[in-house]
């Protein structure tokens, strides 16, 4: 769950990412990939950029604070960050429509450069999806006051009893049509990435959607560069036409199903009995459901 917040140190906004307690108790702040991942391409950034005039932009995001917060369901580590757009995937399915076709190059092409200069620095991001991918927000949104912000979004709706209060999510479909979105990229969600030299424990849950997993990560369990590629492959189809490239609605099954559709038959190795009858399956390409009236 993320807060819009603001900072009393200098009074701008940030974005708080409240964690559920469990992810606190298994995994240490030194472990944190979420924290590390962005710090490490910052570094690299600045160790190449030395000689350069400009600094090199890092398309990572990465939280300015962290802190641990209590409540009666446990501890929460919560992250600190500076507030972002709309992920390129609300922006198609909010809006039903495909970006502009600069647009859609240029999200592609910092997407394809960020995942590159994680890959250098030995990072496999584990769950890269458009979802993931947000727009940047112009600078000055920070400096909103609370008048500002119940003007633009309206003022918070509050339910439920005294003792246990709910707040309503900012309808951030008003950021849609707003100069505040800018044409600049950052990807986040970071809590599945891992270094390679030190791949996932076996057994560890993997978290890819199914419709931007790997053949190697759907039979095998084996998630690392490879898989990332694919999955950037996934994203650049999607951000180019406005549509996933494999079925997003019916589940591992379908989204295979269309996979072969559109790809042919798997190797031997990778082909079961419950895989015969994709020989004969007409799947069509794309999303059956959700964005099926997007123009491509």
């Amino acid at each position: 769950m993320t807060w819009l917040a603001r900072d009393d140190h200098d009074a701008k906004l940030v974005a708080i990412k409240v964690r559920n307690p469990e992810h606190h108790s298994t995994l240490s702040l030194e472990e944190d990939s979420e924290r590390l991942l962005p710090r490490d391409l910052m570094n690299s950034v600045l160790n190449i950029g030395t000689s350069s005039s400009s600094v090199p932009t890092v398309r990572a995001r990465a939280p300015r604070d962290h802190f641990l917060a209590a409540d009666p369901d446990g501890l929460h580590s919560c992250l600190v960050y500076e507030p972002a757009g709309l992920s390129v995937y609300t922006v198609l399915s909010d809006t039903g429509r495909r970006l502009r076709a600069d647009l859609a190059r240029k999200v592609a092409r910092q997407t394809a450069e960020t995942l590159a200069d994680m890959h250098r620095r030995g990072w496999v991001h584990g769950d890269l999806t458009t979802g993931n991918i947000l727009f940047r927000l112009d600078p000055q949104v920070q400096d909103w006051s609370d008048r500002d912000i119940f003007a633009y979004f309206g003022d918070p709706y509050v339910y439920g009893p005294p003792e246990r209060q709910f707040v309503d999510c900012i309808d951030t479909y008003k950021l849609l049509d707003s100069y505040f979105l800018q044409e600049d990229i950052i990807l986040a969600d970071f809590k599945h990435s891992f270094k390679v030299r030190r791949p996932l424990p076996p057994g560890h849950p993997l978290c890819t959607l199914t419709h931007y997993m790997s053949p190697e990560l759907r039979f095998d369990g084996r998630i690392g560069m490879p898989s990332d590629i694919w999955a950037l492959a996934c994203v650049i189809f999607e951000v180019r036409t406005g549509s996933p490239l494999f079925d997003e609605c019916s589940g591992e099954e379908g989204a295979w199903k269309s996979v072969v559709r559109i790809l042919g038959e798997p190797p031997e190795a990778w082909k079961g009995p419950e895989d015969w009858s994709l020989r004969s399956t007409n799947v069509p390409m794309g999303s059956s459901c959700m964005r099926s009236a997007r123009r491509i």
